[in-house]
């Protein structure tokens, strides 16, 4: 049986606690402790998610791994040079979001995709969030579509496009932007997935669109005569009374808040600085104003002015970084004297 879970946006790896899609991927092995495989190429293999990863599906009850190729392998790695038995054994291969091209071609370079496609074969369930869901189409878009960036070629399982964080209601041009590059790629069609939503494949037919936020659902956008049409597809609801739940503030001692403190390198000209007044944390970017954090519990925080989260993770090493929730997208920082 082979199956491929496609996700627009969600789960752990975008913040989300206890998230119905997360429990979902492990009900699909129908195992009381199935093994689930990280493959976070797409993020640099960022050490603050591999960790997210094992501490959401550990405590889900699965036997977790991860697969690096730019990190340390570290003790629930696996080595690169048996990756393909240790692969072919996993229940789940899960695929984290960022640069989907640059991903791919470290596959091909060490011959991964033959074994993923083998594994797909083999029964193991291939899943993954953003750039995770569009590596298994035969080509992903990103935004903008135009030009060289926009189209990405993935491994091909799927057939068609995969367009993800689709009806954003912060980022309404995406969608625009992804409507306009289809109507003029050759493309015949492609599948547009939401934030909160997912398309669970069998073999290469859609089975069931999930959905656990109010009207997230996914799209088949096909090219017709120069113009893109789009069609909503009906979405069963996975979403739990926890997630639709507001946001509560809780106090959190300002020790703990403290060692936040700090600036995050966001990106090579992003700098995002976090600092404590009156017991309370702020965040800012540069030229912009200052912002309370609220907390909703030691780790994760959110802002009131716009919709927005940001959850502090602390490797092992004692290593601070944060990772920055906001329209559909989330950017990792890393504290600057860890860097």
């Amino acid at each position: 049986m082979q199956r491929i879970l496609a996700i627009g946006g969600g789960g752990f790896s975008m913040g989300e606690v206890n998230s119905p899609i997360d429990e979902y991927i492990v009900s699909m092995t129908g195992k009381t402790r199935p093994r689930i495989c990280l493959l976070a190429t797409p993020g640099g293999d960022f050490a603050p998610l591999i960790e997210r990863f094992h501490r959401t599906f550990e405590a889900l009850g699965c036997e977790t791994s991860h697969l690096s190729f730019f990190g340390p392998v570290g003790p629930k790695g696996i080595p690169d040079h048996d990756f393909a038995t240790r692969i072919l054994e996993q229940d789940v291969i899960f695929v984290g979001g960022g640069n989907p091209r640059a991903s791919t071609a470290v596959w091909r370079e060490w011959g991964l995709d033959e074994v993923l496609c083998e594994a797909w074969d083999a029964g193991v369930i291939l899943a993954g969030m953003s750039a995770g869901a569009m590596c298994w189409f035969e080509n992903g878009m990103q935004v903008p579509l135009g030009g060289h960036n926009g189209l990405v070629r993935g491994l091909g399982l799927l057939p068609g496009g995969c367009a993800v964080h689709y009806h954003n209601a912060h980022n309404l041009e995406r969608r625009d932007s992804l409507l306009a590059g289809t109507a003029i790629q050759t493309i015949p069609f492609a599948m547009a997935i939401d934030d909160y939503a997912a398309v669970l494949y069998m073999g290469t037919e859609v089975d069931v669109v999930l959905s656990w936020k109010e009207d997230a659902t996914a799209y088949r956008v096909q090219h017709r005569n120069g113009i893109a049409h789009e069609t909503k597809l009906i979405a069963k609801s996975i979403a739990t009374q926890t997630l639709e739940s507001p946001r509560v503030e809780v106090q959190i001692d300002p020790t703990i808040l403290s060692q936040y403190v700090g600036k995050f390198e966001m990106s090579v000209s992003h700098i995002m600085t976090i600092s404590l007044e009156d017991d309370v944390l702020f965040t800012q970017l540069p030229g912009q104003s200052k912002f309370p954090l609220f907390a909703e519990n030691e780790r994760a925080f959110f802002l009131k002015v716009v919709d927005a989260q940001i959850a502090f993770d602390i490797d092992p090493d004692g290593r601070l970084s944060l990772a920055h929730h906001q329209n559909g997208r989330v950017i990792q920082g890393k504290k600057l004297e860890d860097v």
